[in-house]
């Protein structure tokens, strides 16, 4: 992870670190190489030699390959969220000129699609891990190890704890550290338009629902309000909304929905607008027709 930091990410304006620093930074490196390359061999033995918790009749090589496409899977799902986070903090002129970037964009933050995809990114993570933990569960007896380690150490790695730090590193935090790095880049990834639809089918699904009801409950539990009305509300086009990061304005009258393109990018999320403002508004994209 510390690797990843300080190879791939932009150059900064913090100073440059000291010698000592860069030592103390290559020495966690080694130490953290040193445990992930550890936890990779013990895994893969066990894998190939069928000493995991994997499925029967599975074979060797095809838990590897699944072991691998999960981790990148989740890792993908990782990313996207942090990617999507850095990027709504952006102004608009930003993603021009990243098409798909900017597609992707625009497809989770409209209406409640980033809560319904966080739902279910939160599905599917959780699917994935649940295969994952068979496949890196080893499973040892007593009297037998990997490696000739000691009985109390295979104990110890029967545990499941090394699946833990190869799935944290490599399918986590190496892919949140590249897209908060580069999260124009990550979202322009192909993929990454078919995961946000994919995460969106299986909200739908309503597996998970409840989740918005046990939000509702403690957001009047606890009486959330959104950033806005503790940080100060925005006037865009004479109306004062209460607003979030996008590039446009989504008002709902009559059972439709009118979209309004503002110099700000920004958009809606608690709308309280007096009739006759929103009825001056709804005039005025029928007169636009």
């Amino acid at each position: 992870m510390y690797f990843d930091v300080y190879i791939l990410s932009p150059p900064s304006s913090q100073p440059l670190p000291t010698p000592f620093q860069r030592f103390l930074f290559w020495i966690r490196v080694v130490f953290s190489l040193a445990i992930l390359g550890i936890s990779f061999a013990i895994t893969l033995k066990a894998l190939f030699d069928g000493k995991t918790a994997m499925w029967n009749g599975v074979p060797p090589f095809v838990s590897v390959i699944v072991f691998f496409a999960l981790m990148c899977f989740v890792g993908l799902m990782e990313g996207i969220q942090i990617a999507l986070f850095a990027v709504a903090k952006m102004p608009e002129e930003q993603l021009t000129g990243h098409d798909v970037a900017q597609k992707n964009c625009r497809l989770t933050f409209e209406g409640t699609n980033l809560q319904a995809f966080l739902i279910g990114r939160q599905i599917c993570v959780t699917c994935c891990m649940f295969v994952i933990a068979r496949i890196t569960s080893i499973k040892i007896g007593d009297g037998d190890s990997i490696f000739h380690i000691s009985d109390s150490i295979q104990a110890f790695v029967n545990t499941g704890l090394l699946g833990a730090v190869i799935t944290t590193i490599v399918g986590s935090l190496a892919w949140r550290i590249i897209a908060s790095s580069f999260p124009i880049g990550f979202l322009s990834n192909p993929l990454v338009n078919v995961i946000i639809h994919l995460c969106l089918m299986l909200e739908k699904s309503g597996i998970c629902s409840a989740s918005w009801v046990l939000a509702f409950i403690q957001k009047q539990l606890f009486m959330y309000d959104v950033d806005e009305e503790y940080l100060g509300a925005e006037t865009v086009g004479g109306l004062n909304t209460r607003i979030s990061f996008h590039e446009s304005i989504e008002l709902v009258w009559d059972g439709e929905r009118s979209s309004k393109k503002c110099d700000l990018p920004l958009t809606v999320i608690d709308q309280s607008f007096s009739e006759d403002a929103l009825q001056g508004v709804s005039d005025a994209d029928q007169a636009s027709v």
